[in-house]
């Protein structure tokens, strides 16, 4: 097993070397253990293949934009999901499927959620097929999740690898600094690269409301919250945090404390359309 050790902050170019001769080690260590040598032409048709995986992504994501919303929170965690576990070209041809399906859904008209349903941008720790719990209670609740900023989901494919030359120690390095910079993961000692990527997606995509969920013994979600809570405080964006676990347990207690926060998003939102009259 070949450890690939994270750098506790990403700004420095010490750093971002530590990284990248990490990600080499493993690299090297890979190809010895599966018997096969890291090509040229293997490499890039890989970068090539999941940055198309992430430009379909992408496409998707465009469609949680709109005012209709086709596409549903839940389904979309699904989406992701199975990118961990399906065959790459699998899963590309299945969302291939789905965006058309999508587009059908526009211009039909169709819509997953009300108007009034408010829109929420989901962050924390991560929710992992199958434990889907905090974002199906959301959506149970007349909201939609039309964003999020977690690593299971919507983090991974933010960023594709910009690759100067197509030789093999370049490509690794590309890899590396996508890895790196991109990453907005709550480990990093400074991480205001994370809260201003949620007000970012509370903009972007219209969203009334930030759903905030931390795992139970998840610590670095635990401290993080805080901070993340004062600088959505500060904009003016409504904010619920919760703490869950893996077991179906809290239903009741969570709902409750979910509805509520629902509730108040669109008491907010009545307020505004009838100040607008």
């Amino acid at each position: 097993m070949v450890d690939v050790g994270y750098p506790r902050t990403k700004e420095s170019e010490e750093s971002r070397e530590y990284w990248r001769r990490s990600v080499k080690h493993f690299a090297v260590e890979l190809s010895k253990f599966q018997g096969k040598k890291l090509s040229k032409s293997n490499l890039k048709k890989s970068l090539q293949k999941i940055g198309y995986a992430q430009s379909l992504y992408h496409k998707l994501s465009n469609f949680r934009k709109e005012k209709d919303l086709v596409i549903g929170g839940v389904d979309m965690f699904m989406v992701t999901g199975a990118f961990f576990f399906d065959k790459i070209d699998s899963w590309i041809e299945a969302v291939e499927k789905l965006i058309a399906e999508c587009q059908k859904r526009k211009e039909k008209n169709i819509s997953v959620a009300a108007k009034v349903s408010p829109r929420i941008v989901y962050t924390g720790s991560p929710p992992v097929f199958p434990n889907y719990k905090i974002p199906m209670l959301i959506e149970s609740s007349d909201a939609v999740i039309v964003a999020d900023e977690t690593c299971s989901s919507n983090r991974m494919f933010n960023d594709m690898v910009a690759v100067d030359e197509w030789f093999v120690n370049d490509m690794l390095d590309s890899m590396s600094d996508k890895y790196l910079k991109a990453c907005t993961c709550p480990i990093f000692t400074k991480n205001d690269d994370r809260i201003r990527r949620v007000i970012e997606l509370v903009k972007s995509y219209s969203a009334d409301g930030v759903v905030y969920q931390a795992f139970a013994g998840c610590t670095v979600y635990e401290l993080e919250q805080r901070s993340v809570l004062a600088a959505m405080e500060r904009e003016g964006i409504p904010i619920l945090y919760l703490e869950s676990d893996y077991s179906p347990s809290q239903g009741g207690q969570l709902s409750t404390r979910i509805e509520a926060f629902i509730e108040s998003l669109k008491m907010k939102k009545r307020k505004q359309k009838k100040d607008q009259m």
